[in-house]
């Protein structure tokens, strides 16, 4: 099976993520990046940040935050449906390929 992209594209890929990800950090300073979670742990994340919705409204930092776990959320669910467990970033091969369209518009 041939795999769709090339180190180099892959490694073009990984460099034009890790600028996003330096701009969102810098933008983002009272926000930290969230580590894989187990499909429970990041449900009850999702849970608390919709509980404090209820009573105000949510800062741009919380705002940020609930899209992070709704991310590992997701990512979650991926890894139960391919028969793992436990807490893994998956990336999907349209995931990849948005993120290489982005970073082709992005240069």
């Amino acid at each position: 099976m041939k795999l769709p992209w090339t180190h180099a594209e892959l490694a073009e890929l990984k460099r034009s993520m890790g600028k996003r990800l330096e701009s969102t950090e810098a933008e983002r300073v009272n926000v930290r990046p969230l580590p894989p979670l187990s499909e429970q742990e990041a449900h009850d994340l999702l849970n608390s940040i919709i509980d404090r919705a209820f009573d105000r409204a949510l800062d741009s930092d919380e705002c940020f935050l609930h899209g992070q776990a709704l991310a590992c959320y997701r990512m979650a669910i991926e890894v139960r449906m391919l028969g793992r467990e436990g807490r893994y970033f998956v990336l999907s091969e349209a995931d990849i390929e948005r993120a290489a369209k982005k970073a082709a518009t992005d240069e």
